[in-house]
């Protein structure tokens, strides 16, 4: 059976999941999440790809993400440039550390990129972690591949190590540069389990979608009104021109700017036109405010996949909005 009619029989009653990026509540099925920074059109963007669930599946040797054309990508770092950070979640720890640069002799040499990751590469990076059994290594290649690059995440050093990834994250600053036209940017990742033969087998891979919608924002415009000690918050959400609607978008408020400070007053959900309202009593009004839209995900995608596995999962981006000074005065109509 295909494994995307497996989860989709599994999880037929399940419905989206609104949930933090980077190190989310789990689902019951794998998950690719791509979060970026910044979700203005041709703004320079620090990207980070976050696998989780995988041992939700067949345990994972590789896996391929194809990046969507559109984006501008610079490759021009030097050797051990930090790219961000890394985490690999593994059966028997936590292995934490840094993105890098990888020298090309180092890289080429690393024994995890056989059968994975071997030949010239467009540029070599891996991740540089240390858990409870030590130092680990997981090599990424880029390569240019159609419109994108492909980012080859190499697993080997883990199976010598009787080590079984759950989850993958590695975050990525000055490479990517948003696209300069709306849409809806769709990033792919391949997951390739190991075969019984202890190599990676492709003919069991599954596929995994990430959609970074370009430009979004869901701007806030709070007031709070004295009289009522209400805070009143509206505004739209717009996601590559188009409103999101049935989504929650969640209100922080405090009395600094620094986000670190903020705390959660509560959500609204969009209605048509992307519209939301959010309003509560409070004893005094916030300063400051921000909206913030999780991630979204679903056991499910649309098209069809062109892995023999299929396709098990598919996640949109949310978005942080800039800080908003609160006004005082009436409060607008819901």
């Amino acid at each position: 059976m295909r494994f995307v009619l497996f989860l989709a029989a599994l999880l037929a009653s399940a419905s989206l999941v609104d949930g933090a990026a980077a190190h989310p509540a789990r689902d019951a099925f794998p998950v690719f999440d791509v979060g970026g920074d910044y979700h203005k059109l041709g703004q320079g963007n620090g990207v980070y790809f976050d696998l989780y669930g995988l041992d939700m599946a067949p345990k994972p040797a590789m896996i391929t993400i194809q990046t969507p054309g559109g984006y501008g990508v610079s490759l021009v770092h030097r050797a051990q440039f930090v790219l961000g950070d890394a985490e690999v979640d593994t059966n028997r720890g936590v292995y934490k550390g840094e993105f890098e640069v990888a020298p090309r002799a180092a890289f080429d040499s690393d024994p995890a990129t056989a059968g994975c990751a071997q030949g010239t590469h467009a540029a070599t990076w891996w991740m540089v972690l240390n858990g409870t059994h030590g130092e680990l290594s997981v090599p990424v290649a880029v390569d240019r591949r159609g419109p994108g690059y492909a980012l080859t995440v190499c697993l080997g050093s883990l199976r010598k190590l009787g080590l079984t990834a759950s989850e993958v994250y590695f975050a990525t600053r000055d490479v990517f540069r948003n696209p300069t036209k709306p849409g809806n940017y769709r990033f792919a990742a391949m997951v390739i389990p190991w075969g019984v033969d202890g190599k990676p087998d492709p003919t069991t891979r599954y596929e995994l979608r990430g959609t970074q919608p370009i430009p979004e924002d869901a701007l806030p415009k709070p007031v709070y009104d004295p009289a009522t000690k209400t805070l009143t918050v509206t505004g739209t959400l717009l996601a590559a021109g188009h409103p999101r609607v049935g989504i929650n978008v969640h209100i922080y408020g405090g009395a600094s700017s620094d986000y670190a400070k903020q705390k959660e007053l509560g959500y609204a959900t969009t209605r048509k036109g992307g519209v939301y309202t959010f309003s509560r009593r409070l004893a005094s009004a916030p300063s400051w405010v921000y909206a913030y839209v999780y991630h979204y995900r679903y056991p499910i995608c649309s098209g069809p996949s062109s892995a023999p596995a299929g396709c098990a999962s598919s996640s949109t981006d949310g978005v942080a909005t800039d800080e908003v000074r609160v006004k005082l005065g009436r409060s607008p109509a819901a």
